[in-house]
Formats: C-alpha cells, structure tokens, sequence
C-alpha cells in the first residue's frame, strides 16, 4: 500500500487518513465486506491498520510528513522517490533511508524484512500480537483439556458444578451447588440452585 499512498500524496494537499484509507478500498476493489473485516482483537478494522501502518512507515522514512493529527502531507523527498518511477515500496526498499532504519530497528530489533521486504508474514505489529494470543490460548486450551482428561470422575464432577458456577449460576458451591454421592453411572451428578433462595433446581 505504500506507493499507492504516496502517489495520493502527490498533488502537494493536506491529506486525512479516512480519505487515504477510502482512496486504498477503492484502488485495490476492497469489497464492503472486506472493509469491515477486524483485527482478531476486534478493537480496529484490518483495513484501516493497513494504511495506518504503511503511513507511519512513509513518515518515518521522511517521505511524508504529518501536518497534524490524521493528516499528512508529501514531502520533497517523497516527490524525489516517485520521480524514481519504482514499481513498489516495501520495507526493504525503507531501509535506504537512516530515519526509518533506526526507528524500525529501534521499535522492533528482533524484526527483518523477508525477502520481498514485508514483516514477517505480512502481518501488521497488532496482528502479530493478536495471533500470538491466539496460539497462547490455544496451548492453554489444550493443557486443560490434558489435564481434565486426567481427572478421576468426583473431581471432573466438582469440576463441572464449578464451571457452572463461574458462568453465573447460584451464589458460592456452600450455598448454591453440591456434587451428589458418587454412584458409578458414569455420569456428571450434580445440583445446583439458579437462585441463591433454590427456588429453581439444576440437575447435572
């Protein structure tokens, strides 16, 4: 998206990030879907933290300048690089200029472009973060099931009354919920109140 960018950058004017952001949906045929597509965490579009992202490396290398909040302006060395007629702007070819080198390296050390001068897997920080989470959960995710599987059957069952508890229901396991005796059915037995007057029963 950086060259696109500026490229639309190029008349010279003040431009917001929500028109930049409309200019890149329209240029690349992003569908009304796409555009409302998130980030796994859900806070931001994915297609506004794109553009957010390749303006803040633009900036950083100099190439625009920000005039104000959420609005940029092209610089004379971004008109210098587009009368360079490059195919494209990747990470890669940022590392040309000191500013963006050091601020690059400085936020991310551990962080080098791929071959084609993308981060890696073409993920911006927010969605590297967010799958990160993702697969930590998953481990956890796994880990419990692990050790659920090793329970012996009364504590899987206190377990499951207890996990009904943390949903909501009842108030505390001494005064909304018991494990009945343990009876060899191969089943979970349980009850727990849904009020804390037990004026509704839950059989489990």
């Amino acid at each position: 998206m950086m060259l696109p960018l500026l490229q639309y950058a190029a008349d010279g004017a003040e431009h917001q990030i929500r028109d930049a952001i409309i200019y890149i949906a329209e240029l690349f045929n992003v569908s009304p879907e796409e555009r409302e597509e998130r980030l796994p965490s859900g806070k931001q579009r994915r297609l506004n933290n794109r553009v957010g992202w390749s303006r803040t490396h633009l900036k950083h290398a100099g190439l625009i300048a920000q005039v104000r909040w959420g609005v940029s302006q092209i610089t004379s060395g971004g008109r210098e690089v587009l009368e360079g007629n490059h195919d494209s702007i990747d990470l890669k070819f940022l590392d040309q200029f000191s500013e963006h080198q050091a601020w690059f390296r400085t936020k991310s050390p551990d962080t080098k472009p791929t071959g084609n001068g993308d981060p890696p897997g073409g993920s911006t920080p927010e969605e590297q973060i967010a799958n990160l989470v993702n697969n930590l959960q998953g481990q956890l995710a796994t880990e419990a099931i692990e050790q659920v599987g090793q329970m012996d059957p009364f504590r899987f069952e206190q377990l499951v009354v207890d996990l009904l508890l943390a949903m909501g229901y009842g108030g505390s396991r001494e005064e909304a919920a018991s494990v009945t005796k343990h009876s060899n059915d191969e089943g979970t037995d349980g009850i727990i109140n849904e009020d804390r007057l037990g004026l509704d029963v839950i059989y489990i």
